[in-house]
């Protein structure tokens, strides 16, 4: 969901993803695609591209909350855009 939410930002800002970024970003997309296989996957990209900005915030803040890292964190108040 997140990748489909990112390039969604990213379209909507007209920022490209940076060619420095590039490497890292194919090798994720492939990992994931192989993990879910390309029906789950384009149907993920597709919720994720379609979420509005604070959506994909709120999803990004509860994957690192339950990360092993984000468990160091309080919960983070909403935020309001």
């Amino acid at each position: 969901n997140l990748l489909g939410a990112a390039n969604a930002l990213r379209n909507l800002l007209g920022t490209p993803l940076h060619s420095m970024d590039r490497p890292l970003y194919e090798r994720t997309v492939s990992v994931v695609r192989t993990q879910l296989g390309e029906t789950l996957y384009a149907a993920a990209y597709a919720a994720g591209y379609a979420m509005t900005t604070d959506q994909a915030i709120r999803l990004a803040l509860a994957h690192f909350v339950e990360t092993k890292q984000g468990k160091r964190f309080k919960t983070p108040e909403p935020v309001a855009f």
